[in-house]
């Protein structure tokens, strides 16, 4: 009986990958037109295999896919953590920071390239590593994921938080063994990272409500975001 319940978990699991793969014969066309949405918000590729575009003088724009041409993520991070594939890209004295107004602009452009959806819930309770205060927000398409720094001169100053780094992790179907559950981080009482699911190494953010059904072990397919990085 052990045996049955494993081979048909085998099915299913090949019959949930035979859709995506389906799906991917046309999903192509989705990296086609991000790819154009980013050349017409940004212009030409600063770097076409590496798929950067320029946001402005100190920081890029980066879509990631997966092999079926998915769009996975976008990043906005700082020209100097593509150092090693442009040495001419040196971090500067001063720090590369987006000011809130200037976050909220470039937010605003990821939407134009893939929408993000409706902004559902913003944990802005933060956990911080390496002086980078980390917050996450769920939207009904991604979650988005910041990095940010106090930039004021002194303790005695008010904050002055800005946004190092920026990814908008969009919502796709994903399947494989789970090897690992993470629950939601919590802080002081409070929830600041939302459920995750382990495929391998890779983590994927979840709902609630996939987290509680999957099981680890389980060949299953389902809606996460990610993988992480």
């Amino acid at each position: 009986m052990p045996h049955c319940q494993q081979l048909c978990q085998v099915f299913v699991y090949l019959f949930a990958l035979a859709i995506p793969f389906a799906q991917g014969q046309s999903s192509g066309g989705e990296r086609a037109n991000v790819l154009h949405a980013c050349e017409h918000l940004f212009g030409r590729s600063v770097d076409a295999p590496a798929q950067l575009f320029e946001v402005n003088r100190r920081f890029v724009l980066q879509p990631k896919f997966d092999n079926r041409g998915t769009l996975i993520s976008i990043e906005v991070s700082p020209k100097y953590m593509h150092e090693e594939r442009h040495p001419e890209w040196q971090e500067p004295d001063e720090p590369a920071r987006l000011p809130e107004a200037e976050y909220r602009r470039v937010l605003d452009q990821i939407d134009q390239i893939k929408s993000l959806g409706r902004l559902q819930e913003e944990r802005t309770q933060p956990w911080i590593t390496n002086s980078t205060h980390w917050s996450v927000e769920r939207h009904s398409n991604a979650y988005v994921e910041r990095g940010l720094t106090d930039m004021r001169n002194d303790e005695k100053s008010l904050p002055d938080f800005q946004v190092k780094l920026i990814t908008a992790y969009y919502i796709h179907s994903v399947s494989g063994m789970i090897t690992k559950k993470q629950p939601a981080y919590i802080l002081g009482g409070e929830e600041v990272t939302f459920d995750e699911l382990l495929l391998g190494e890779d983590r994927f953010i979840v709902s609630s409500a996939d987290f509680k059904a999957t099981e680890i072990g389980n060949l299953t397919t389902f809606a996460g975001a990610g993988p992480l990085y």
